[in-house]
């Protein structure tokens, strides 16, 4: 009997079975007697049995360290595992995993090595898929494993779009890796096999991977160089003990300065121009802060701890701050409403880009409080027909983003919330973050119209791009989110097709997206309906861009806060060598063009979407100018265009 005709008769719980033993090669008995008992059909009647079934199989053969399959026939069993949904597949790495932990060597490098590659050989199959593939990468690069077979195995894999079920030869896998950079990695290597994906090899440069006929070039964000660094010190200059990993902090207008909290017991103000840290007088202790945020063209912040809120306003135009800040109650008539209303849910925050009025909520109710922050007007309740879940300001409105999806319009002078019934967005899940930004697109008419998108981070884990419409793109994200922030004018991918004399296309929108735990990723987005993308742009899927993202619950550094009008970030860095050190880093940008570019001069690049107020047509390909900046930029460095200031509140809650 032919191997696959071996594999059909096996049936479909002993083809899952032997698919769960082609992740180890070579599979113990012990192993695979563990993930044999998940399949009912094969416990019973002779389960003694069901290990001789496997290796009847085509080519399997047994030897010491237990049953190897045919190298065609385990491709075939990878792949199919690979089509499995993931929370079975989830199953199954889990037993694996256990036995791994079960024989993980305590000392002797090359037993560390063969043990961490057999282990991401698993999890390339795996959510973690892009680090697995990664790792195994670096150790190929090593060489103190034979290089060949990992190669082999590295130039068979296949996203599902590319995966040819005629082509037995190349190993599917689950799902599209996340990273740009895997992407690139895995496309080079299979051109280098002689198979590329859809296009000649010879067309696709390292910058850029081949998907289902098209070039792409994706977007290179990177950390840059700190423009300011702070070691964190008490007064007798020993190192100040850093709590955990819950700190988190927003950027004022300006750009100057951050308001931090979590990072000590005290909440506190660090100016990026002198590096220093303010300490920020307050009865709870920084922990304890439920939500922060600020406004993006006054310099102001709203604290809320304890049901209560206060402001702090910052001189900007000073050289230096005092030695302590000390925040102003919000309002005391608003502070009793939310003292008296605590404890339903996690605190939600925002404030109108002028700094006039402020917007106290809990997640999990109906009512949200407007607060005036310079008095003079009484505060007033809103309600809603779902719980509240995320704000966000842009122009002269809020947008409340409810619980069952919905995400409302009202403008900041409304007093009584006469909201309109009718949603301007609706998202598919519950909001846990969410943005809005404006972009220039084509009408009906052909002629240029704004358009407006709306960036949302779920609670379910998904994180999405929407039109008034329907939802555009997405991607599931594991970190719970924070804060998303939009660059508009960053375009994500650049699309040449492959046998098409049209310019490439500059396309998609650069997210960044700022973690509860310290994560720090910058993803680009399509922002066309896949439904209704033709050509080129189809070949286009959410990915991450950021050449090395902060991971959550790093020991080393944490993502505390970012600034999407000046382009920066600010991390927490602990090393024990050191000690806690605050770092701001620009967010360098570039976009590299594909190979079948360079015969197009860059006016004349197609850009579906310009922000600047640029014809259509045109598109600046220039290097982000905060790469540019250095520790003696003053408050001007967060003035921005119109485009970038729709829902460019610092927010953080």
């Amino acid at each position: 009997m032919s191997g696959p005709d071996a594999l059909d008769a096996l049936g479909e719980d002993a083809q899952q079975w032997a698919s769960d033993c082609a992740l180890v090669e070579p599979i113990s008995f012990s192993l695979a007697e563990r993930l044999r008992v998940r399949y009912r059909d094969l416990c019973t009647p002779h389960p003694s049995l069901a290990f001789s079934r496997l290796a009847a199989l085509t080519g399997t053969w047994t030897g010491p360290g237990g049953l190897n399959f045919e190298a065609p026939m385990r491709r075939r069993l990878l792949s199919l595992f690979a089509c499995r949904d993931d929370t079975d597949r989830s199953k199954t790495i889990a037993i694996i995993d256990a036995a791994f932990a079960e024989v993980a060597p305590i000392s002797g490098e090359s037993a560390k090595v063969v043990h961490s590659y057999a282990r991401n050989l698993v999890h390339v199959f795996a959510d973690d898929l892009d680090a697995a593939v990664e790792e195994i990468v670096r150790i190929e690069a090593s060489g103190l494993l034979y290089q060949s077979p990992i190669r082999d195995f590295l130039e068979r894999l296949r996203s599902p779009q590319d995966a040819d079920k005629s082509q037995q030869s190349l190993i599917r896998l689950p799902y599209e890796p996340r990273s740009a950079a895997v992407r690139r990695r895995l496309s080079s290597m299979a051109a280098e096999r002689g198979q590329p994906l859809s296009l000649q090899p010879q067309s696709a440069r390292g910058d850029s991977y081949l998907r289902s006929g098209s070039e792409i070039s994706p977007a290179r964000w990177s950390l840059g160089l700190p423009a300011s660094r702070t070691r964190l010190a008490s007064g007798d200059g020993s190192a100040l003990p850093i709590r955990g990993h819950s700190s988190w902090g927003t950027f004022f207008f300006g750009g100057r300065h951050v308001l931090l909290a979590g990072v000590t017991d005290q909440l506190m103000v660090f100016d990026t121009l002198l590096g220093r840290v303010t300490p920020v007088e307050l009865p709870t202790p920084s922990s304890e802060i439920g939500a922060i945020a600020s406004a993006w063209n006054a310099p102001i912040a709203v604290i809320s701890a304890d049901g209560k809120c206060h402001v702090l306003r910052l001189d900007v135009e000073s050289a230096s701050l005092p030695a302590t800040l000390k925040p102003a109650p919000l309002n005391t008539e608003a502070s009793h409403r939310l003292e008296s209303q605590s404890g339903f849910g996690r605190a939600i925050l925002a404030v109108d880009p002028s700094g006039r009025v402020a917007f106290v909520g809990e997640s999990g109710r109906t009512e949200l409080l407007r607060c005036p922050i310079d008095g003079g007007e009484r505060p007033s309740i809103w309600r809603f027909p779902a719980p509240i879940m995320a704000l966000t300001t842009a122009d002269n409105s809020v947008l409340v983003g409810l619980g069952n999806g919905n995400v409302h319009r009202v403008s900041v002078e409304d007093v009584e919330n006469s909201f309109n019934d009718e949603p301007s967005f609706v998202i598919a899940g519950s909001p846990a973050a969410i943005t809005v930004t404006r972009v220039l697109g084509i009408g009906p008419d052909g002629a240029a119209a704004p358009k407006e998108l709306l960036i949302a981070a779920t609670e379910e884990g998904m994180l999405g791009c929407y039109d008034r419409e329907r939802q555009l793109s997405g991607i599931r994200y594991r970190d719970p989110v924070r804060r998303v922030v939009a660059f508009p004018d960053r375009k994500a991918v650049a699309i040449a097709g492959a046998a098409s004399s049209a310019p490439p296309q500059i396309t998609g929108l650069s997210v960044a997206v700022l973690g509860h735990e310290g994560s720090f990723d910058i993803v680009g987005m399509p922002i066309f309906a896949a439904a209704q993308s033709e050509g080129m742009e189809a070949a286009f899927t959410t990915m991450s861009l950021l050449n090395r993202p902060v991971l959550a619950a790093d020991p080393l550094r944490r993502a505390l806060a970012v600034a999407g009008q000046s382009s920066r970030v600010a991390i927490l860095v602990d090393r024990a060598e050191s000690g806690p050190r605050i770092e701001i880093r620009p967010l360098d940008y570039t976009l590299p063009l594909p190979a079948a570019a360079t015969e197009f001069e860059a006016a004349a690049l197609v850009s579906d979407i310009d922000t600047d107020g640029a014809a259509p047509g045109q598109v600046n390909l220039a290097e982000n100018d905060t790469t540019k900046r250095d520790a003696s930029e003053t408050h001007s460095l967060e003035e921005s265009s119109a485009s970038r200031r729709s829902g460019e509140a610092e927010v953080a809650s």
